[in-house]
């Protein structure tokens, strides 16, 4: 008999050891999955406008502004679109590019889905400005395509120009 109830007792260590495990593999893959990427507390939207956002467009505005905050270079250029990769090598993209300003902010003000695969999103970003310090707000049309189910970001000059 009491070979029956230390075996149970082991059985049952193993049984919660087991569980324990699962459920903090549990936690640590939906911590893992629900994490915002550093530098995306810049980003903002108005009122309304984020439920208007589709979700795989949603998340990757919020990666391609985060890789703005931090400066990710190599990220900015993976997620701009294929023809301006194809155009610019990531040297020659970066030697271009890489002296645009750090975003202080960016809120998403509005959203016009010129097709189901091409996004324009109105935003209002804040910069600093590099001859005066002083913080300059723009508001572009932040371009999106997407292709082969992926959105890219479709980088236009005039942002950029007004800080070089």
């Amino acid at each position: 008999m009491m070979r029956c109830s230390i075996t149970a007792n082991r059985w049952s260590k193993t049984a919660n050891l087991v569980l324990c495990l699962c459920a903090l593999c549990f936690v640590l893959q939906m911590v893992s999955c629900s994490r915002t990427p550093e530098g995306a507390q810049i980003i903002s939207f108005a009122p309304g406008v984020e439920e208007k956002l589709p979700k795989d467009l949603k998340n990757a505005f919020i990666h391609y502004w985060a890789a703005r905050a931090r400066l990710d270079w190599n990220t900015i250029y993976e997620m701009e679109a294929p023809h301006l990769r194809w155009r610019y090598t990531k040297e020659a993209f970066m030697d271009r590019y890489a002296r645009a300003p750090k975003p202080v902010s960016v809120q998403v003000t509005g959203i016009t889905m010129a097709h189901d695969q091409v996004a324009d999103v109105s935003i209002t970003c804040v910069f600093p400005d590099k001859r005066t310090g002083k913080e300059e707000t723009l508001y572009p049309r932040d371009r999106w395509l997407k292709v082969g189910g992926k959105w890219y970001h479709i980088w236009k000059l005039p942002i950029l120009d007004n800080f070089l």
